[in-house]
């Protein structure tokens, strides 16, 4: 770049660091300034924020040096002057770390002239483990790169505590585009022998009933070994949908609690759920022998072993052809069993024969609860 380019970028620069600075006591808004009133969250990698002015990208090769201002990750409240504009947060930068956001997928917001300005609370990075985070603030933040919350009477009220002379010499307003306002949560304590845990969903693990009450696919269908997903290919349930309390009382153990569920409004966006389980499970758990089976017909003794064939469609067995053959995928039995069981089923063995009415028996261990053992449910033995 020529001399007089980099004296113009050099003017650019030192004109935008002029605006975005912080407001310190004793400074006034100069005509056609607003106060930028925020809090900043940060967790790694995010150390730092910059704002851009709208119609100014935040990407390409100069992008990160045309902000207009910077958000500092730092507790408590951050006041800026900016002059009368509309901006939004396109870059989020770090140690190695530097993510660009699109103007038309960043939050903006407006500043007014001569108005304290409040743009919502500011959550940038992993900030699950920030100290002092309420329990609702972490379960809306969980998973997300940047979030911002709608904390408007806790805004007025630090503003106040920390600078009365911006809050009494100037009007405070929220901007237009903030979702209402949400709570501040408590954070509750686990108990001895416990922890806590968060979990989050993807939009097709879960849907709404006819009631609008939030359900979840305990499992999702697995594919046949060496089967790929098609493009497009929705992900099927492996049973009903149950209740949340349900789903963590399976995963974690019957004494497991669920203490609350985060959900977008509709079912297009992920849930989150937060749980409280025992620390200790691995003495709480019990190994039985369960047997799986197979209708006549539907399985075959081949060269290469014995195989069912499984219909994707309706995640079950099929007949097979008059000759034996199978129309739909040919799978081996501890495919089908960890088609039909999960992951946690261990492959025994398996019977055949008239005295099963020519049925395909598949042996199998699991862990179960205790407390959901059925008794039904035989212990181990030798094969």
């Amino acid at each position: 770049m020529k001399r007089i380019g980099w004296i113009a970028l050099a003017a650019a620069l030192a004109a935008h660091a002029a605006q975005g600075k912080e407001l310190k006591a004793g400074d006034v808004l100069a005509a056609g300034e607003g106060a930028l009133i925020t809090s900043v969250t940060c967790g790694p990698p995010v150390l730092s924020l910059q704002i851009y002015e709208v119609g100014t990208p935040s990407g390409g090769l100069f992008g990160p040096f045309k902000f207009a201002g910077v958000l500092p990750c730092r507790p408590g409240l951050w006041t800026a002057r900016l002059k009368a504009g509309r901006y939004y947060i396109g870059l989020l930068g770090g140690m190695n770390f530097t993510h660009t956001i699109a103007e038309d997928k960043a939050p903006q917001f407006t500043i007014e002239a001569g108005k304290l300005n409040y743009i919502g609370d500011v959550y940038a990075g992993n900030v699950t483990m920030a100290p002092g985070l309420d329990e609702p603030t972490r379960m809306r933040t969980l998973g997300r790169l940047l979030t911002v919350l709608n904390r408007e009477p806790q805004a007025r009220d630090a503003l106040q505590a920390a600078r009365p002379d911006l809050a009494q010499a100037h009007t405070f307003i929220a901007d237009r585009d903030l979702p209402p306002p949400v709570a501040v949560g408590g954070t509750d304590t686990p108990a001895p022998g416990e922890v806590q845990g968060l979990l989050r969903l993807s939009p097709d693990r879960w849907v709404r009933d006819s009631t609008g009450a939030v359900r979840v696919c305990p499992r999702f269908v697995p594919l046949p070994q060496g089967v790929k997903r098609q493009s497009g290919e929705p992900l099927r349930c492996d049973g009903d949908f149950v209740a949340p309390e349900a789903f963590v009382a399976a995963e974690w153990g019957p004494s497991t609690r669920l203490r609350a569920t985060e959900a977008p409004e509709g079912e297009d966006g992920p849930l989150v759920i937060a749980f409280t389980a025992p620390s200790a499970t691995g003495d709480k758990k019990a190994t039985v022998r369960r047997q799986l089976s197979v209708t006549a017909g539907h399985w075959a003794a081949t060269p290469r072993g014995v195989r069912v064939c499984y219909d994707r469609q309706t995640h079950d067995a099929v007949a097979r052809t008059h000759d034996g053959g199978c129309l739909q995928e040919d799978v081996t039995t501890r495919d089908y069993l960890d088609i039909k069981v999960g992951g946690g089923a261990r492959f025994v063995g398996s019977t055949t024969g008239a005295d099963h009415g020519h049925r395909l028996l598949i042996d199998y261990d699991i862990d179960v609860w205790k407390d959901a053992a059925s008794s039904d449910d035989a212990p181990p033995s030798a094969p």
